[in-house]
């Protein structure tokens, strides 16, 4: 069964427009983020504040560029191909 998927002018899309209307600030529903009960959101929002600077720091502390581990390190040098005998 083929599905048509096509694009309609907006002014033709009369089941957007009903829908549309049917958003009225009466059915809104107002939310105070705030004062919602998250269980570990903020911690989390906390956390990765405090490892965002602690990244920063790291990138831009002269010491911490020269002292990575090897893993991290480049291997390759430059005209060194990645495999010499591939079979």
């Amino acid at each position: 069964m083929p599905i048509g998927c096509g694009c309609v002018p907006r002014l033709q899309n009369e089941e957007a427009d009903e829908l549309f209307e049917a958003f009225t600030e009466k059915n809104r529903i107002h939310v105070d983020f705030d004062n919602l009960p998250f269980i570990i959101l903020w911690e989390m929002m906390e956390l990765a504040g405090e490892l965002d600077e602690e990244v920063k720091l790291a990138r831009s502390s002269k010491e911490a560029k020269g002292d990575r581990p090897e893993s991290t390190k480049k291997a390759k040098k430059k005209g060194e191909m990645k495999w010499k005998e591939p079979w």
